[in-house]
Formats: C-alpha cells, structure tokens, sequence
C-alpha cells in the first residue's frame, strides 16, 4: 500500500504535467502479475483537516484548502450529504471520454487516472492524545 497525494498517485500525468510514482505503481504490478487499485481522497461538505498551529504546538481543525476538488464538482456533488461515499469511476470512462471536449481537464485527469473517490462527507481530523 502507498499513501501519498494524489498529484503522485494518478495514472498518466500528474497534476503539474510531469510523470510520478502512479505512471509506475500498476505497470509494476502488472509486470509482477498482480493488479493495483488508486483511490482519489476528497473531503466532502462539512469536513476539516489537521492543520499545525505553531503559535500552541497542536494541530487545530481547519478547512481544507489543497485543491484536489477543483474541476471535481460533479463527482462530490454525488456524494452523500451525511456519509462517505465511495464511487467506482470506471463506469464513467466511456461517457467522460464522448464528452471530453465539454469537460474540464480535472475531471478527465480524476476519471481516467484513478479507480475509485472516496468522499469523506463530514470527516473530522485526528487529534492529539490528551495531555496530563
């Protein structure tokens, strides 16, 4: 298993047009005879992120601001409004790929290079452990 941004873990081009560790991650595994599956992670409504706050040494909720949604629109507006959703993307290639010239580049990118998103509606940040 790897975890890393998604700009290094889409298939194809990254985000800033260069090739990463996605490009490699299923071609190695298929030279391997074994398959890889990419999840996209997006943070759905009502969500925040651990942010560091140096001012207290902690980590505070906060709003995400990463950018992965961006172009994301139609994909997070299918998600839940009170749960995760996880929404297989290989059923949409065929459409994505008739409509391509209508739809934004992210869209294209997010459909084309990964298997599944993952909208994490509501998801709330881990936490420190209380100190005494």
């Amino acid at each position: 298993m790897a975890k890393f941004g998604a700009s290094h873990l889409v298939r194809g081009l990254n985000m800033n047009h260069t090739w990463d560790l996605g490009a490699l991650i299923s071609e190695l595994a298929q030279i391997e005879g074994l398959s890889s599956v990419s999840v996209l992670v997006l943070l759905g409504a009502d969500s925040n992120i651990a942010r560091f706050d140096p001012t207290r040494w902690t980590y505070v909720p906060a709003p995400a601001n990463d950018g992965y949604a961006k172009g994301l629109h139609p994909i997070v507006d299918a998600a839940f409004d009170d749960h995760f959703t996880l929404i297989k993307l290989a059923p949409l290639r065929a459409q994505i790929a008739k409509h391509s010239s209508k739809l934004g580049s992210q869209l294209l990118q997010a459909v084309m290079g990964f298997d599944y998103v993952l909208v994490m509606t509501g998801s709330r940040p881990s936490s420190e452990f209380s100190h005494p």
